[in-house]
């Protein structure tokens, strides 16, 4: 898990452009450190298996021709590189130091951190030959997009796919590690989303409210108990007096020409945030979504929480609009392409 994470830390922290940025030190060589590549010997890619793809939940392999999309090569630095990449994630939150908010574009991160050149092609080349299409490769050089069948998985990566049942929902994952030829585990982390399932959502429905007539105000039905004490809910009334934001909006501070991005696992139903404002007197204040794929799905339960986000950031500062970025099922690569934009109303 913290390889992972480290993995998003490095990838988000590319995300970021300052135009002052310290791009005027050296690019690591672009000499390949993968070797010739020998399919019959393999290492392990330990930690790459859900937890929940089990025995206990397993029901039997795949289809061969399951169209599994989104997958991701996730690419390493060697140990100097990534000690380096520490230093300035570091220095860029050192206000003694000449590279505080020093932010890398993703090409420039790439340049510094990323993989090499050649071995990006290398590693591209390798999962073509196996019949896999590339779909992207990550500006900052640490991740590659590709897609391809249950069955070139199982002939690539040495596992079989196989349908496991979870809490009544059935899901598709690999049943052991991941294996890879030898020579590319200089350069590779692992595989992430080879299986379907979702991290939980924390949100859980604990009861209703009853709007008040047909004005803006609403009488919350339920409260929250935790070892005795009470938790009542919140309306964007309640927001603006325990945050104190009244005297800003009256003083014409109120997020106008302001704009804010929250990525999103799929797409939401947009009538949901306008129903919202209406119903506690806001302002028409729709986001603005971006769709890192041609239709994302709506999942009522992985749409929640963005949903939620971009209405109660919406109500903090009424008149910010939100660009919003949709990502179908999981969120592979962070959206390099997404826009942070400035909105006049």
């Amino acid at each position: 898990m913290r390889r992972r994470w480290n993995f998003w830390l490095v990838v988000l922290s590319a995300l970021v452009a300052c135009p002052n940025s310290a791009s005027a030190q050296n690019a690591p060589s672009s000499a390949s450190h993968i070797g010739v590549i020998d399919e019959s010997s393999l290492v392990v890619l330990k930690g790459n298996r859900h937890p929940w793809a089990g025995a206990a939940n397993d029901r039997g392999g795949v289809a061969s021709d399951l169209p599994m999309q989104r997958m991701i090569l996730v690419l390493k630095r060697d140990d100097a590189t990534e000690s380096s990449l520490r230093q300035l994630l570091a220095e860029q939150q050192d206000k003694s130091s000449p590279n505080y908010h020093a932010w890398l574009s993703p090409a420039q991160f790439g340049q510094r951190f990323g993989a090499s050149i050649a071995d990006l092609q290398t590693a591209s080349s390798w999962l073509q030959s196996h019949g896999f299409s590339v779909d992207r490769i990550s500006r900052g050089g640490t991740a590659i997009e590709f897609t391809g069948s249950a069955g070139q998985v199982e002939q690539t990566f040495h596992t079989a796919i196989h349908r496991y049942a979870v809490n009544g929902e059935n899901h598709f994952a690999n049943a052991a590690d991941p294996k890879i030829p030898a020579a590319l585990a200089l350069v590779v982390a692992g595989v992430d989303t080879l299986h379907s399932f979702q991290k939980p959502s924390p949100i859980r429905a604990l009861g209703s409210a009853t709007r008040i007539g047909n004005s803006s105000a609403w009488q919350p039905n339920f409260t929250y108990n935790s070892l005795g004490t009470p938790f009542h809910y919140l309306a964007p009334g309640d927001f603006a007096k325990i945050y104190n934001t009244s005297p800003l909006y009256q003083s014409g501070i109120d997020g106008s020409g302001e704009g804010i991005a929250i990525a999103g696992r799929n797409n939401i139903n947009l009538s949901d945030i306008e129903i919202f404002r209406i119903a506690f007197g806001l302002p028409v204040n729709n986001p603005q979504i971006i769709l890192d794929v041609p239709i994302p799905a709506i999942c009522s339960a992985a749409a929640t929480n963005p949903k939620l986000i971009w209405m109660w950031s919406g109500r903090a500062q009424s008149r910010r609009r939100q660009p919003s970025s949709s990502l179908f099922r999981r969120a592979p690569i962070p959206p390099t392409a997404l826009t942070f934009r400035r909105s006049t109303l």
